[in-house]
């Protein structure tokens, strides 16, 4: 990754530095929504009935994995465990291509 970082760095220093800046930016924030990697839920929560992978805590299922979806008025729910807390989320990737 910080070979990437460090070519788009070299590459934008060969135009105007505003052009550049908004470039890097622009970069490093899609990096950093494609980037998958696990929030806690005391840094941020999910969108309002957004489907996740959460850890899930408490009740005996502290630890496990699975996906859950986020409703701010009633907390985490789960098809496969039912409602239970949770630890940290990451989005859901996104499905295969179909040929």
């Amino acid at each position: 990754m910080s070979d990437i970082v460090e070519r788009l760095q070299t590459w934008c220093h060969a135009v105007d530095a505003e052009s550049a800046q908004d470039l890097m930016d622009e970069a490093a924030n899609e990096i950093e929504r494609l980037r998958l990697r696990w929030i806690p839920v005391s840094e941020q929560m999910p969108e309002d009935g957004q489907s996740v992978i959460v850890c899930f805590e408490g009740g005996g299922m502290t630890g496990q994995v699975g996906e859950a979806t986020f409703d701010k008025r009633g907390g985490w729910f789960s098809t496969e465990r039912g409602a239970w807390g949770a630890s940290h989320w990451m989005p859901l990737p996104e499905p295969p291509e179909t040929t």
